[in-house]
């Protein structure tokens, strides 16, 4: 790492600009090294960032801290812009669909465009928020932007992430109605009409979102117990009106052979007590019309 890197990165800050490199007699020719070298990541109009190492993190971990920085980069010295839409859930902790590849922001004025790693969406809404340093859309209008901009299956995953964070269905149902008549705003109408905060992860939304599509009701977090009343599990959904559970398997959840010995006693007890296990994972999800139709058939048979 060089001597002006290292220096930025000691006063906090991952933001590095052409014109830092000129006051500092660096080079054109020598910027583009950096680049070229992996030190810096372009992110044009003369932005960069400085790619510090991350040690000991996931791979999901990095890509979130990575997306971040860019977000202070961008946002550094422009006072007009804000993160929007998947940056501003990912700036506030709250779970997307899939991490933005470009940066979410508005600006005041009115400006629609898209250079380099920035997208730029038309602003509405109320004021900003500031979050760890950066300035951020509300939280409710964020799900609203991100299932207008990628589709209520994409909303849904951040409008339940947001429930359960807290953000009540009455201000994300306000969110959408301030939204209007823009482009977009029926998927997001119906993205946060169905954000329940009873669902803990990603996995599980999309569950209920193939259960939407193929008009099953799933009722979230059911707690069973035996028939003398004693606990069994809380299982993630139960088919409305049936004896079906319903399961999302996420990555690590098996981290040790005990917690497969765990999970099996759990699935006899409830066999036993006339329940029918249906458990899907993300491969499922990949595999369109697949889980739809695995639930409706077991609504169907069960009813």
């Amino acid at each position: 790492m060089t001597e002006p890197l290292k220096r930025r990165l000691a006063e906090g800050r991952h933001d590095f600009h052409r014109s830092d490199a000129d006051r500092q007699g660096v080079s054109k020719r020598t910027l583009a090294s950096w680049v070229s070298s992996g030190l810096l990541e372009s992110l044009g109009g003369g932005d960069y960032l400085i790619v510090a190492p991350l040690v000991g993190v996931t791979a999901f971990e990095r890509a979130r801290c990575l997306h971040l920085r860019r977000c202070g980069s961008l946002l550094a010295g422009r006072p007009d812009l804000y993160l929007v839409g998947r940056s501003s859930a990912v700036a506030q902790c709250v779970a997307v669909l899939s991490e933005p590849e470009r940066v979410e922001v508005s600006r005041r004025p009115r400006v629609q465009a898209s250079r380099g790693v920035l997208h730029s969406f038309m602003p509405w809404g109320s004021e900003t928020v500031v979050v760890e340093g950066l300035r951020c859309q509300r939280l409710e209008e964020a799900c609203v932007q991100i299932a207008a901009a990628h589709g209520p299956r994409a909303g849904l995953v951040t409008a339940d992430a947001a429930a359960h964070a807290g953000v009540t269905r009455s201000s994300l149902l306000q969110a959408s109605q301030v939204f209007g008549k823009r482009p977009g705003a029926r998927e997001a109408r119906l993205a946060v009409s169905l954000a329940d905060g009873r669902v803990e992860s990603v996995g599980e939304s999309l569950v209920r979102w193939e259960a939407h599509v193929a008009g099953v009701r799933l009722v979230p977090q059911v707690v069973v117990h035996d028939d003398v009343g004693r606990f069994v599990a809380r299982v993630d959904f139960v088919i409305e009106g049936t004896n079906v559970v319903v399961e999302f398997d996420g990555m690590g959840k098996y981290a040790s052979p005990d917690d497969l010995r765990r999970e099996k006693r759990r699935e006899m007890a409830l066999t036993r007590l006339g329940y029918r296990v249906l458990r899907f994972t993300f491969d499922d999800m990949r595999r369109p019309g697949y889980v739809g139709s695995m639930l409706a058939r077991a609504a169907a048979t069960a009813a």
